[in-house]
C-alpha cells in the first residue's frame, strides 16, 4: 500500500513519513511493519496488513479539503450532546474530508449563533488538524495553511449570502 518516503496520515497520531518497511517480531507473530516517523520525532509501528483498520491512510490532496469547505454546510443538532456525538464520530474517523465537514459546519453555525465552549474547542481541533495536513503539502507552509482554511470558509459564507 505505502512505500518508503510516503507521507501518511494516522487518525490519532497525525502526519508521518514511512521511513522503513521491515519484517519484525514484535509480539508472538512475525509481521511486516511500516515504521513511521511522526512530526514530533516519535516512531510508530503499524502492521502493513492492518494499516487501514488501524487508521493509516494516504494524504488527501488539499483541493479536496478546500472543496468540502466551500460546499454548503450540513445542519448540526441544536442539542449539544447530539451535536458532539456526531462531530466526535467524524473527528474519530481520521478522514480529512469528514474533519473538513466539522470545520465547515461549526464555522457556519458560529455565524448564526454563538458557539459553546465545547463547539469552539472542537472547531479548533478540526482547524489544527487540517492546517497540519495542508502544511505538509508542497504548495503550502505552516503559516499560510490556517489562513487558507479561514479565507476559504469566509469566501464560502459570503458567496452564499450569509454575513461573515
Amino acid at each position: 500500500m505505502f512505500k518508503k518516503g510516503d507521507l501518511v496520515l494516522h487518525r490519532y497520531y497525525g502526519l508521518g513519513t514511512v521511513v522503513n518497511i521491515r519484517r519484525m517480531r514484535v509480539t508472538a507473530d512475525e509481521r511486516v511493519y511500516y515504521i513511521i516517523s511522526l512530526a514530533d520525532g516519535e516512531k510508530l509501528l503499524i502492521p502493513t496488513k492492518e494499516a487501514k483498520r488501524l487508521g493509516l491512510s494516504a494524504i488527501v490532496h488539499s483541493e479536496a479539503i478546500i472543496n468540502v469547505l466551500s460546499d454548503a454546510p450540513q445542519s448540526l443538532a441544536d442539542d449539544f450532546r447530539l451535536r458532539k456525538t456526531e462531530i466526535d464520530q467524524k473527528m474519530g474517523s481520521g478522514d480529512p474530508l469528514r474533519i473538513a465537514e466539522v470545520l465547515r459546519d461549526l464555522t457556519w453555525r458560529g455565524n448564526a449563533v454563538k458557539l459553546s465552549d465545547g463547539d469552539t474547542k472542537l472547531r479548533y481541533k478540526a482547524r489544527k488538524f487540517l492546517s497540519s495536513l495542508l502544511a505538509a503539502q508542497p504548495s503550502t507552509d505552516t503559516r499560510s495553511a490556517p489562513q487558507r482554511l479561514d479565507a476559504t470558509l469566509k469566501q464560502a459564507i459570503q458567496v452564499r449570502g450569509i454575513p461573515a
